[in-house]
């Protein structure tokens, strides 16, 4: 008795960073074997990958900002104290990140409306740990 894989995508509206942790879920489990559930799981990440790729662009530090990390490390190592009067001594690059940081967040709340195929627990790998499946389970059924 072979159960029937819904081929339909479901319609899903939540936030972005539900969005996001979803995505990294799926990214754990896409080296798990089952055909059938990898091409959920795969169908799935090039879904969602669309969404966050503004999102991708966006977390990407500045030239700048790249450079005044590499002179804070030189400069401070792990030493808090150093490291904050490097910050102090630059507030232009650190409010920009900040700024940038920012709209991150806000875009991590919106709402986001996506079509993603459920997964039957009938095509679960049997070797899935349960940190696995607690990543993905807003989607099995």
């Amino acid at each position: 008795m072979s159960e029937t894989i819904e081929m339909t995508p479901e319609v899903t509206e939540e936030t972005l960073q539900t969005q996001v942790n979803l995505l990294q879920g799926l990214i754990t489990c896409q080296d798990l074997p089952g055909l059938k559930f990898a091409q959920i799981v795969s169908e799935n990440i090039e879904t969602i990958s669309v969404v966050t790729a503004p999102l991708d662009e966006l977390v990407k530090p500045s030239e700048e900002l790249e450079e005044f990390v590499m002179n804070m490390h030189e400069f401070a190592g792990n030493d808090p104290i150093k490291r904050k009067e490097y910050e102090d001594a630059h507030p232009a690059i650190v409010d920009a990140r900040n700024k940038q940081l920012d709209v991150v967040d806000m875009m991590l709340k919106e709402k986001c409306e996506l079509k993603l195929r459920k997964i039957p627990k009938a095509v679960l790998p049997q070797m899935m740990t349960a940190r696995q499946y607690m990543a993905i389970k807003s989607i099995i059924y």
